[in-house]
């Protein structure tokens, strides 16, 4: 199936050469989230600050309302982002980076000054889980936060809800009213296709789940949260090639769409549509973002969806491929998008705003569309940013960028997250038999060897500056690598997602010709988990590897045996007779560490794939509630049932790091 799949591709993204033809055809629902679905009339509120009448506006000023720009300024908006803001404001603005959250406040501020010369507030936003990216080769200024792929690791709503209250908290210090997420698509289904951390993994239920978290926590500290990503299939993408959604059209309900679905029934304003192509719902080179098939019959029409659709980015690479930038900005308003997101705010937004008016001056786009549009989001500002107050100081980030409490936070979820994936003949977890021990990789060398140290007392180091620079593993660190370390028992690598398979493999090959036992740490999104087969031991997490230093610790205390512990219980019914005794052994039940892996990369590396090492170094305490009143606290005991009846069996497993696991199966007995 993955062949088919990778074969569908390749003809598809031929059949995008194609000379292009145009895209061609509301329930009511209450909301959870206390935003109502953006209506056609603006609604009053005597708190709300005042907004001009859109339709009493300049149609250039109204078609500009219709477009969220990506802004290029570093430390504040660039000359190009300065001109778009006062001559045509937008409806909202990206900041897509920041060198530090102290410089969130004088950037946010010089932006809205300058929007506001229309009268009408621009919504500003980032996605918090990128906005902090640092150079290739340095560490972020920003406090790290979980990736979406740990969460789908960890597959705790608990955990998710904790990671969305953090956003919350930290976007509303920095004065954002927008946050760009979460992604509801699911991780890629096309061989070599690069997955992203910014996914939630492959189940829908758990990423609609998440949806749902993220909005309702969000709206709740006054951020508007937009599903991006719609209708799914964005991660299959092979190459510079576009995204290609290839889910049949009757299974897109219980797949691509459910997790839309969810946060649609549960009142999300807005929605992103994506520009992934979608040959088996529409023409062969139509994105979705140009679809009057998916934004109208499937979003509006199908799913129910009443507020605002954003549509998007108009600018990108195979869009202009296509089309001029301002012909598909018009296409995407005839097919039903009412805001447009952009990946620049130059010259090329100005132009596009030009041809919107044009086409709506000569009659081919209705104007009473376009004012529909644009009272849309006038609406969903009034409710979402009309009523703040002040700007936000630059201390209230800085506070939260050093919350120690948060960070020893994010590094018990990043243990909870960590997934063994392979462990041969036992070499996890580490102890005294495993010496000597060396640490190379990319990055985290130091602060690793730093804390295994203390355990094991001497730990060669050989770091590998050169890799990061390169992308790549050179032949001349592969050698430093083995000559520094082919009188070690065992050594540890740490390798990033951004390298190329063929250093890697050689690597750990040399390493192992030379009788070294060698254990990955693979930070990032698990694609080259296929190339890293040879190593003796894998570990996967999924952080940045410019955001890493909490992971490194966490993997740390997995390495010597302190994971966090998960239980695999029986899932069918026990049947047992009445007299009948019963061995319990919880180390048949204990998983460590606790991570699965959340997303299927090839065979054997499938989602759901959770190894275990011994855990009971793991395990502090364990104790058995039999439902029949008798308990036990022992990891091996023996029970019998003495009277007819259902059972429930409840095993709670304590570990050394303060986490408790409780899961519960049943036995019948006759």
């Amino acid at each position: 199936m993955h062949h088919f799949r990778e074969y569908a591709v390749a003809g598809l993204l031929a059949l995008a050469l194609i000379v292009p033809t145009p895209a061609t055809a509301q329930q009511d629902e209450s909301s959870t989230l206390g935003i109502s679905p953006a209506p056609a009339e603006r609604p009053a509120s005597s708190n709300a600050m005042s907004f001009p009448d859109m339709r009493s506006t300049d149609l250039r000023l109204r078609v500009a309302q219709l477009m969220l720009v990506t802004l290029s300024g570093r430390l504040g908006p660039s000359a190009e982002d300065r001109a778009l803001l006062e001559r045509y404001p937008p409806g909202g603005a990206l900041i897509p980076t920041l060198q530090h959250p102290k410089h969130a406040a004088a950037f946010l501020a010089a932006v809205r000054n300058a929007a506001l010369k229309s009268g009408i507030p621009a919504w500003i936003g980032t996605d918090l889980f990128t906005v902090g990216r640092a150079e290739r080769t340095g560490v972020s200024q920003f406090v790290q936060f979980p990736s979406l792929l740990s969460l789908a690791a960890i597959h705790d709503d608990d955990a998710t809800r904790f990671v969305a209250e953090s956003a919350g908290e930290f976007l509303t210090a920095m004065g954002f009213d927008l946050h760009m997420g979460p992604r509801l698509s699911l991780a890629p289904e096309v061989v070599d296709a690069k997955g992203s951390l910014e996914c939630l993994g492959s189940d829908p239920d758990f990423i609609g789940s998440a949806g749902v978290l993220f909005a309702n926590v969000l709206v709740n500290r006054g951020v508007l949260c937009i599903p991006m990503g719609f209708p799914g299939g964005g991660a299959n993408r092979v190459g510079k090639g576009p995204a290609v959604l290839l889910t049949p059209k009757t299974q897109l309900p219980e797949a691509d769409l459910a997790p839309y679905a969810r946060v649609v029934a549960n009142g999300v304003p807005m929605v992103h549509v994506d520009n992934v192509l979608v040959p088996l719902l529409d023409n062969p080179n139509t994105p979705a973002s140009l679809s009057r098939i998916v934004m109208r019959d499937i979003l509006r029409e199908q799913i129910g969806f009443e507020g605002v659709v954003l549509a998007g980015p108009m600018d990108a690479a195979h869009i202009g491929e296509l089309y001029d930038f301002g012909e598909a900005a018009v296409m995407a308003l005839e097919a039903g998008a009412d805001m447009l997101l952009w990946n620049s705010a130059g010259p090329r937004v100005m132009r596009a705003i030009e041809t919107v008016v044009a086409a709506v001056e000569t009659g081919r786009l209705p104007e009473a569309g376009v004012n529909a549009a644009a009272d849309r989001v006038l609406a969903l500002k009034h409710q979402t940013i009309g009523t703040k107050k002040g700007p936000v100081k630059e201390r209230q980030a800085e506070r939260f960028n050093k919350d120690k409490a948060y960070a020893k936070e994010v590094q018990r979820l990043e243990r909870l997250s960590i997934t063994l994936v392979q462990n041969r003949d036992r070499v996890l977890p580490l102890d005294k038999e495993d010496l000597p021990l060396g640490v190379t990789g990319v990055i985290g060398v130091k602060e690793l060897s730093d804390i295994l140290v203390k355990k094991f007392k001497y730990v060669l180091t050989q770091p590998m500056p050169s890799a990061r620079h390169m992308g790549n593993i050179p032949d001349f660190d592969v050698d430093r690598i083995a000559s520094r370390m082919a009188s070690m028992k065992t050594a540890i690598c740490i390798l990033s997602d951004d390298l190329r398979p063929s250093g890697a493999v050689l690597a750990i090959r040399t390493l192992k010709e030379h009788g070294v036992r060698v254990i990955v740490l693979l930070l990032g999104y698990p694609t080259l988990l296929p190339s890293l087969a040879e190593a003796d031991a894998i570990l996967a997490a999924y952080c940045h590897p410019w955001a890493y230093i909490e992971t490194v610790k966490a993997m740390s205390d997995v390495l010597q045996g302190f994971g966090p512990v998960a239980l695999n219980v029986p899932d069918k019914e026990i049947r047992l007779a009445v007299g009948q005794s019963r061995d319990f052994n919880a180390l048949h039940m204990i998983r460590c560490p606790a991570g699965r892996l959340p997303v299927t990369i090839a065979p054997p590396y499938v989602a759901g794939l959770a190894c275990s090492f011994d855990p009971r170094q793991a395990v502090k305490k364990v104790s058995w509630d039999f439902g029949d009143g008798k308990r036990r606290n022992s990891i091996h005991t023996t029970h019998t049932y003495r009277a007819p009846g259902r059972y429930p069996v409840t095993l709670t497993a304590d570990d050394r790091m303060g986490e408790t696991a409780t899961e519960t199966f049943h036995i019948v007995v006759e």
